[in-house]
C-alpha cells in the first residue's frame, strides 16, 4: 500500500542519525530556499548524458559536485519525489565558473515538466511538487551550449514539506483518514502535528514504517506515546479534535504514514449450544463476531479436533491457547485436566474445517495450579510475549515473585504467570487487577483479555451483574477496564453489551486486534 522506497527511505534517516548532515532541509518557517548550496560530498559518475545513465541524486550524501564538459555535454541525475512534498533543487557554480546553468525536470517517462535557466555565478534554485511519489530526472546543461573544466557546479536536491509550519497543536496540519500522508523532519529536533475529528470510543491504527507519535487530547492534554514500529494502535476517550505529534529519536527526513479507524472483533465461547446470526454452535466451539458486518461465523470447531467438554477459556494470538472445563482424555496427549494449558496451532486461521495441531502448553501442576479450586475458567495474553493472565474458578495458592512467598489469589482477581521471570527457569506470578479492590462482591470473572494498545485496559466478562464505577453491568455484558496502574481500573465502559449474546452465557472472551474496510484477517489479540 505505502510507497515502494520505504527500505531506502529507512537507511536515509538512519544515515541521517548517525553521520553529519550535509544536506540541510531547504525550508525555514517561510518555506525560503538556502541562499548557498552546502559544501560538495561526491562527485558525478560519468557517462550520464542521458536519462538511462542518470546519477542518483541522494538525500544525504549531496550535493553532487560534477562539471558541464566537454562542451555541449548534458549531465542527467535522478531524484526521488514524494507524494505532496516539494523537491528544493539548488544548482551552485563553482568559483569562476562561466556556467549559464538551464535546469530540465522530466518525469519518469521522460515527458518534460519544468525548465528554468540562470545567469553566469548565479546559484540556481527550483521548487518542483512531486504529487505521485514518483522518480525524476534533472538535466543540467549551459545554455550556449559550452563547456570545459571551468565550468564546474554543486548540485543537491532536498524535500521540503509544504504544511509547514505545523510545529505546534495550534498550527497543527488536518489528516484525513485512509490516506498516505507524507511530512519532513528538518531539521533534526523538528516536530510535525496532525489533527482530526473523533468520537469517544472510536479506535484507530497508525502504520508507519519508522516514525515516532505523540497522541494529544482535545484540551492539548498528553494521552500517550505511540513508538514505531509497532504499528500503534489507540482509542480515544473524548469527543473532539485530536492531535498526533511526529518526530524522530535521531536524525531527520520524509516519512510516510497513514491513519486508519478500526473495529475490534471479538471471538467468543459459550457454556451451552446454541445458534448466533445462523450460526449453530457447540460449548466447546469459538464464534467470531464482527463489528463491521454485525455476523457471526464458527471461528474454531472443537468436535474436528476431538473436544467434546467445554472451552472455559482461551487467547488467541496466532495460534489459540485453551483450557477445558472438565477432565478429558485426548489421543497423543492423554489426560487432560482444568489446570492444563493447551495450544492448539494451524497453518490457517480457524474455519468451520478446523485443522491443526493440540500440544500441552503447560500442565497445571508443573506451574502451580494443582487443586480443584485452581482450575482456570479465564485467561488472556499480556503485552509481554510469554506471560499469561489468569483467572481461577475459585481460591489459588501459586508461587509468587521470588522472596515474596506465595501468592493468594481470589476467583476475581487478574494474576499473570511469568515463565522465567527471575532468569532461573523459576515459573512466579504476580497480581495484575486486585478484585476487591472493585467491589466485586463473589462475582466470578469468566472472560478476560488484556488490551495494551494505547491506553491499557483488560476487557472482562462477569457470572452475574456487577456495579463498577457507579455503573451496574448485566451478565454477559463485556466491559472494558482502563488500568490506573494500582492493581485496579480508574474507570469502566461496555465494550460489547450483553444483549449481542442472545442470552447464552459466555464461558470465554477474545477481543481481537482490529478490522477495518474490506475483509482483512484480523492478525492478533490484545
Amino acid at each position: 500500500m505505502f510507497h515502494q522506497r520505504w527500505l531506502r527511505l529507512l537507511l536515509i534517516v538512519l544515515a541521517v542519525a548517525i553521520l553529519p548532515l550535509s544536506v540541510a532541509l531547504a525550508q525555514d518557517e517561510a518555506g525560503t530556499l538556502p541562499a548557498t548550496s552546502p559544501p560538495p560530498y561526491d562527485v558525478e559518475t560519468e557517462p550520464n548524458d542521458t536519462i538511462a545513465t542518470a546519477d542518483y541524486l541522494n538525500l544525504v550524501f549531496g550535493p553532487l559536485e560534477a562539471t558541464i564538459a566537454p562542451a555541449r555535454d548534458k549531465d542527467y541525475f535522478y531524484f526521488d519525489g514524494y507524494p505532496g512534498l516539494e523537491a528544493h533543487i539548488t544548482l551552485a557554480p563553482a568559483t569562476g565558473s562561466p556556467l549559464r546553468p538551464v535546469l530540465v525536470i522530466y518525469s519518469d517517462d521522460g515527458q518534460e515538466l519544468t525548465r528554468k535557466t540562470c545567469g553566469v555565478g548565479a546559484v540556481c534554485q527550483m521548487t518542483f511538487p512531486t504529487p505521485d511519489g514518483a522518480f525524476y530526472y534533472l538535466r543540467v546543461t549551459d545554455s550556449k551550449n559550452k563547456g570545459g573544466s571551468a565550468y564546474g557546479y554543486a548540485l543537491s536536491v532536498v524535500v521540503g514539506d509544504p504544511n509547514e509550519p505545523n510545529d505546534t497543536i495550534a498550527t497543527a496540519t488536518p489528516l484525513t483518514m485512509w490516506t498516505e500522508i507524507w511530512g519532513v523532519i528538518a531539521p533534526a529536533g523538528d516536530v510535525d502535528y496532525y489533527s482530526f475529528f473523533a468520537e469517544a470510543g472510536d479506535e484507530f491504527e497508525v502504520e508507519t514504517p519508522y516514525m515516532n507519535f505523540w497522541l494529544y487530547g482535545p484540551n492539548g492534554e498528553d494521552l500517550g506515546y505511540l513508538p514505531a514500529p509497532s504499528q500503534p494502535y489507540f482509542k480515544v476517550k473524548e469527543t473532539g479534535v485530536h492531535y498526533l505529534k511526529a518526530f524522530f529519536e535521531a536524525g531527520e527526513g520524509p516519512y510516510p504514514f497513514e491513519v486508519r479507524p478500526v473495529e475490534r472483533p471479538l471471538l467468543v465461547s459459550f457454556a451451552t449450544a446454541g445458534t448466533l446470526g445462523g450460526v449453530a454452535f457447540e460449548p466447546a466451539d469459538i464464534l467470531l463476531y464482527s463489528p463491521l458486518t454485525e455476523a457471526w461465523q464458527l471461528f474454531f470447531d472443537a468436535s474436528d479436533i476431538g473436544l467434546a467438554n467445554n472451552v472455559v477459556s482461551f487467547d488467541w494470538a496466532g495460534s489459540l491457547l485453551l483450557t477445558l472445563g472438565t477432565k478429558q482424555t485426548l489421543p497423543g496427549l492423554g489426560v487432560v485436566k482444568p489446570q492444563d494449558i493447551l495450544r492448539f496451532v494451524t497453518d490457517s486461521y480457524p474455519s468451520e474445517d478446523t485443522v491443526g495441531v493440540l500440544a500441552f502448553e503447560y500442565k497445571g501442576a508443573n506451574i502451580g495450579l494443582t487443586m480443584a479450586n485452581e482450575t482456570i475458567d479465564a485467561l488472556g495474553g499480556t503485552s509481554y510475549a510469554f506471560d499469561l493472565s489468569v483467572s481461577t474458578k475459585g481460591s489459588a495458592v501459586v508461587p509468587g515473585v521470588t522472596g515474596t512467598g506465595n501468592l493468594k489469589a481470589q476467583k476475581d482477581d487478574v494474576v499473570v504467570f511469568a515463565p522465567n521471570l527471575d532468569g532461573q527457569g523459576n515459573h512466579q506470578w504476580y497480581t495484575a487487577i486486585n478484585g476487591a479492590t472493585l467491589g466485586l462482591k463473589g462475582a466470578n470473572l469468566v472472560g478476560l483479555d488484556q488490551r495494551f494498545y494505547l491506553p491499557q485496559g483488560w476487557y472482562m466478562a462477569f457470572d452475574r451483574a456487577v456495579t463498577l464505577g457507579g455503573v451496574t453491568y448485566d451478565p454477559n455484558d463485556v466491559i472494558l477496564c482502563w488500568e490506573s496502574g494500582d492493581l485496579s481500573c480508574e474507570s469502566f465502559e461496555t465494550a460489547f453489551d450483553s444483549t449481542l449474546f442472545g442470552g447464552y452465557p459466555i464461558d470465554a472472551i477474545d477481543v481481537m486486534a482490529y478490522e477495518y474496510g474490506v475483509a482483512r484477517p484480523p492478525q492478533r489479540s490484545g
